[in-house]
C-alpha cells in the first residue's frame, strides 16, 4: 500500500552532501487513523517503516522491497493531531555494496529537533 498522498504528503526536500531531509504533512483524516485508534490516533510503527521506504524510493530514484530491518526504535509516539508536521532524515544511503540491487539506509523521523523514530532498512531494487 502506497501512503503518499493519503497518509502523507510531501511539503519540501533538502539533499545536502550524502543527507536527504523530507518535510512531511500527516493527514489527519485518513482512515488509518480512524482505526489506530479512533480517539486518540497514533501513526502505526509499520505506517513509519513504509513512509521512510517510500521516501528511500525517490532519493535513489527506484522502486524497492523492504527486505530486512536491521533496527528500529519508536522513541515516542507520533501522532497527527498535535504534529501534522514531521521530518524525515535519510542518512548513510549505500547502493550496489556487495550486490548492485541492494539499497541500504538509516532514517530517523523528526519533530521539530525531537527523534521520534530510528531506522536501520535494507531494500532491494525491483
Amino acid at each position: 500500500m502506497i501512503l503518499r498522498e493519503s497518509l502523507y504528503n510531501i511539503k519540501g526536500v533538502e539533499h545536502k552532501d550524502e543527507t536527504y531531509t523530507y518535510a512531511l504533512r500527516l493527514n489527519a483524516d485518513n482512515v488509518i487513523y480512524q482505526a489506530h485508534f479512533p480517539d486518540e490516533p497514533i501513526t502505526p510503527g509499520a505506517c513509519l517503516v513504509q513512509i521512510c521506504k517510500e521516501l528511500l524510493e525517490d532519493a535513489v530514484n527506484a522502486t524497492l522491497a523492504i527486505t530486512m530491518i536491521k533496527e528500529v526504535k519508536f522513541l515516542a509516539v507520533v501522532t497527527p493531531c498535535d504534529n501534522q508536521d514531521v521530518s524525515v532524515l535519510l542518512s548513510h544511503i549505500m547502493q550496489g555494496e556487495g550486490d548492485e540491487n541492494i539499497v541500504k539506509c538509516k532514517a530517523e523521523i523528526r519533530i521539530a529537533d525531537k527523534v521520534m523514530t530510528k531506522i536501520s532498512i535494507i531494500c532491494e531494487r525491483q
